[in-house]
């Protein structure tokens, strides 16, 4: 099975989502551990993610590790229902590892969730909630984790437990450790693209402000058209402050555009 596009199971419940329904749903990238994962061993890495609708609280994750000849519980992020929000499988031996928090960080439904995992110096993890932080640097359990993210919705073996029933509307990886002043930009973004700005605190940069927001003169296109072997022009006044934005098509490149201000 894989999930299914819906159109209204969004945010707000007006937008679209990747909506997992419990019943098998996952987005499996490999079957074997070390090849395909999301996350590869001992390396820095972020996560973002938007979720719609959530169904069902569930021992499922948004994303995991699954191994269909392995029943025991793999890698998760983003969980509703254990206190284990994310979860590593010691390289060493050495046992899982894991953070453990209270229900402010559970996956729950209009949520942007944002997570940061550092190697250097200390195998950290952050959280947050909507912008809000749910836990700042706490320490793996047993020092440095296997995550080995390979699908999506799911974790471990087939389990009915184990199966996301809720949505996903949006999920971005980068490699590395994403800078604060970064992060609120991308959950400044993500607010503002799926309705949820008013779940960000007052004190985020970008509550009210889209980090993305482009401004024209007067508020609308300046469109200058063309064809090959023609020079159009255009003119427009404009006042102290206002922003201008050029864009040349890469149909008509090679090309030249030539801007002249007159004061």
């Amino acid at each position: 099975m894989r999930p299914l596009l819906k159109t209204s199971l969004g945010p707000n419940d007006n937008t679209p989502t990747v909506l997992f329904d419990k019943d098998n749903d996952n987005y499996l990238s490999s079957y074997q551990a070390g090849r395909g994962e999301f996350a590869p061993t001992g390396k820095a890495y972020s996560l973002f993610a938007v979720i719609g609708d959530h169904i069902e609280e569930r021992h499922a994750p948004i994303i995991g590790t699954r191994d269909t000849g392995d029943s025991s519980w793999g890698a998760w992020w983003g969980m509703k229902g254990r206190d284990w929000i994310i979860r590593g499988i010691d390289s060493g031996g050495g046992g899982d590892q894991y953070i453990e928090t209270n229900s402010a960080a559970f996956l729950d439904a209009d949520q942007i969730r944002s997570f940061v995992y550092a190697v250097d110096p200390d195998n950290d993890a952050s959280e947050w909630v909507n912008g809000t932080s749910v836990y700042s640097k706490e320490t793996m359990d047993t020092g440095s984790s296997t995550f080995d993210f390979n699908t999506m919705g799911s974790t471990a073996k087939d389990s009915p437990s184990r199966y996301l029933n809720a949505g996903i509307s949006e999920l971005l990886l980068f490699d590395g450790e994403v800078s604060d002043t970064n992060r609120e930009i991308i959950e400044g973004y993500l607010a503002h693209r799926w309705g949820l700005s008013g779940n960000l605190p007052a004190a985020h940069p970008y509550s009210s402000i889209n980090p993305f927001t482009q401004s024209y003169d007067l508020g609308t296109n300046l469109t200058l058209s063309s064809s090959y072997g023609l020079s159009p022009s255009i003119s427009a006044s404009v006042t102290d402050g206002d922003q201008i934005t050029f864009y040349l098509p890469n149909c008509q490149a090679p090309g030249t555009l030539t801007v002249e201000l007159t004061f």
